[in-house]
């Protein structure tokens, strides 16, 4: 009990002289009859920070139409949301198709003006991957994916070796691989045939990847293909206007 009430004494001892501390810095502040030295901000009741102006973008990538895989949640839909802040066009590809549409409703909250879509896929499908960019270029005639993030995956729970079914191998090498792949090869498809330049492929990894974790075996491998996969396809793509 003795320690527990020195332990308490010396924690509000602590708060009150940060208090102080807190207190003698805001002190040094310009008074409200000064002005404030010359790239300094006086403080004000009534300040707020600027809000988001959607017709600019700090990136430089306005005017552009994107695919993201797996956009109905987690990374997919965050990457999703800053290439809409930054006036990109978004196609949110995933076979959630109630994720995806309320992922469309944040993207119109951040960008309004542009037309934003949630198109399903299964990205383990090549006919549906396929029907998917067949799809884009229907309804977006006079635009060109330029910017594609494969973001769709999957995590299946830490299963011994010796215990991993090999539906559960498949499903998970057919999702974060081959759904990479699929997608990459269709949308490289549509660049090449319309001499997109500038274009940009983001293949979402991990660091299991490259150094593995027990017990998430098929996990590690699917994502340390991406990571080969990412490497031999920048190389052959170097030249042609696509990383």
């Amino acid at each position: 009990m003795l320690k527990i009430r020195q332990y308490v004494f010396w924690l509000v001892l602590c708060c009150i002289i940060t208090g102080r501390a807190s207190s003698a810095d805001d002190s040094v502040d310009s008074s409200p009859s000064e002005s404030p030295p010359e790239g300094r901000i006086a403080k004000s009741d009534t300040y707020s920070k600027p809000e988001y102006d959607p017709g600019t973008s700090s990136l430089e990538l306005q005017g552009r139409l994107a695919i993201v895989t797996g956009g109905a949640s987690g990374i997919g839909r965050s990457v999703a949301m800053v290439l809409a802040r930054e006036n990109v066009t978004v196609i949110v590809a995933d076979i959630n198709e109630t994720g995806g549409e309320q992922t469309i409703k944040y993207l119109k909250m951040l960008s309004s003006h542009l037309r934003h879509r949630a198109i399903y896929v299964d990205v383990r499908n090549s006919t549906s991957v396929e029907f998917l960019i067949q799809c884009i270029e229907l309804q977006y005639i006079n635009m060109t994916i330029s910017i594609v993030v494969n973001s769709a995956g999957i995590l299946h729970e830490i299963t011994p070796v010796v215990n991993l079914t090999d539906n559960t191998f498949d499903n998970v090498i057919s999702t974060n691989l081959k759904g990479t792949f699929l997608v990459t090869k269709e949308a490289v498809k549509h660049m090449l045939a319309r001499n997109v330049t500038g274009a940009a492929i983001v293949n979402i990894a991990s660091i299991l990847g490259k150094g593995g974790f027990p017990g998430l075996s098929a996990y590690t491998a699917s994502k340390g293909g991406v990571v080969a996969f990412t490497k031999a396809i920048a190389v052959e793509l170097a030249t042609k206007g696509i990383r």
